[in-house]
């Protein structure tokens, strides 16, 4: 008895001589047509099987995505901490030049969430999860859109205002005003809440309905009027109950101000943090003015004012993270910014309890001279520090060459060489190798 692969391979060979050996054969006869049949469902099989058995698509390991460290980051675990500026600003270079490509050959993300953007070990920030992307078909490739063509009937208008369907975190103001088409600036709008985001801790814009969100981007984008995309005003899902009521029973009319309310929301964020950074130095606030001037930049009312991809790219902000990138000062501060981040969320920040707060590597290197010192600053005996130093040291292990017994088995998968150089563990000779991709400058 052959196999079911091993039959449609001879079926699939002879396939031509069976057909003509039973082509004489009547077709009142049933067996003669079952093998027909039979040969017919084997080649159509084994050419499905040729198509499977082709190229095949490798990713490399992305252990942690964006969502795991904004949990981790956020304000409501303890007070939250601040994203490193070095590797902030190498995310919003990674996530840019991702989105930059896309636009260049006309693909629309439409949907732009933290659990999509995946870190390799590296650090790098690579978009993933694009079942929702559009590609624009030829004819609207170099033509303008008028949001206000692309319009939800304002039948049911009252359901819609407080409705969460297809209100993203990150939803542009004409999307959550009633527009349905999807664009280049929607998807500019949501880098820049994301950016945000990742910033402050929180939402920009929060809010769990339309009304309620819209609410929010009137106080700090500004209410449209005639310098502020007045024509907001004529989307279906526009009401007045998106207004901020003062005291007197008037409409408060904010003006446009990202980079006001993102500068105080910042200093109130920092405020209940450590100094903002793992290794308790005083926070600085201007090392973040650029991006916010990026932020500012694209948070626009008026889709046609949003900076484009190729723009921010050419913004002062990123311009000066590519030239930092080629000091090897920075390269140092980034590896070790990154991996102490990487650390602090793999261990959910159980690195936390112990004393002093010093790096992984820090305290890899002292180990070996250095016994082991629990909370309290006693030495020896205590099973949560024991625990804390294994687990740091399967983690730095999974990430250098040789970690696992320091036999070299062929596998690279953990291979941090382009980063750490060839030096080992040495926080004095770490050189990040990590270039721009952006050659338009």
């Amino acid at each position: 008895n052959l196999s079911s692969s091993a039959s449609a391979a001879l079926l699939n060979t002879g396939s031509a001589t069976a057909a003509a050996a039973l082509s004489g054969i009547t077709s009142n006869n049933k067996a003669a047509n079952d093998i027909l049949a039979m040969i017919e469902r084997n080649q159509r099989a084994a050419g499905k099987r040729q198509l499977v058995s082709g190229s095949h698509l490798v990713l490399e390991p992305t252990p942690i995505n964006l969502q795991k460290v904004m949990s981790q980051y956020q304000r409501k675990n303890n007070g939250g901490m601040i994203i490193p500026p070095a590797v902030l600003a190498s995310w919003c270079h990674d996530m840019l030049s991702a989105i930059l490509f896309c636009h260049s050959n006309h693909i629309v993300l439409r949907s732009l969430l933290p659990d999509q953007i995946h870190l390799d070990h590296s650090g790098t920030a690579k978009l993933s999860g694009l079942s929702k992307v559009m590609v624009l078909h030829g004819k609207d490739r170099t033509k303008e859109f008028d949001p206000l063509k692309f319009v939800r009937s304002k039948k049911g208008k009252s359901d819609y205002h407080h409705s969460t369907e297809d209100v993203e975190p990150f939803a542009a103001p004409e999307l959550l005003l009633g527009g349905t088409r999807h664009t280049k600036e929607t998807d500019m709008w949501a880098f820049g809440a994301l950016l945000a985001n990742i910033l402050l801790g929180k939402q920009l814009f929060p809010g769990k309905d339309r009304v309620s969100k819209m609410t929010q981007v009137f106080k700090i984008v500004g209410v449209p009027d005639k310098d502020n995309y007045e024509r907001a005003k004529r989307f279906p899902f526009y009401s007045n109950n998106m207004y901020v009521i003062g005291e007197e029973g008037k409409k408060k009319k904010y003006s446009r101000g990202v980079e006001k309310a993102t500068r105080h929301m910042l200093k109130a964020f920092v405020a209940g943090t450590n100094g903002g950074d793992h290794h308790h130095q005083p926070f600085d606030h201007e090392c973040f003015s650029g991006l916010i001037s990026l932020i500012d930049s694209l948070l626009h009312l008026d889709p046609k004012r949003r900076m484009t991809a190729d723009g921010a790219l050419r913004h002062q902000y990123m311009v000066n993270h590519i030239a930092r990138v080629e000091r090897q000062e920075f390269r140092k501060e980034y590896v070790r910014d990154w991996l102490d981040l990487k650390e602090n969320v793999l261990t959910k920040g159980r690195r936390k309890t112990m004393s002093p707060p010093i790096s992984m590597m820090e305290q890899l290197q002292g180990s070996e001279s250095t016994p082991p010192t629990n909370m309290h600053g006693r030495n020896g005996g205590d099973s949560m520090t024991e625990k804390e130093l294994k687990r740091k040291a399967f983690l730095i292990g999974a990430s250098t060459p040789g970690g696992s017994g320091g036999a070299d088995d062929g596998d690279d998968l953990y291979n941090l060489d382009d980063l750490l150089g060839d030096s080992g563990p040495d926080i004095s000779s770490l050189s990040l190798k990590k270039k721009p991709r952006y050659s338009g400058m």
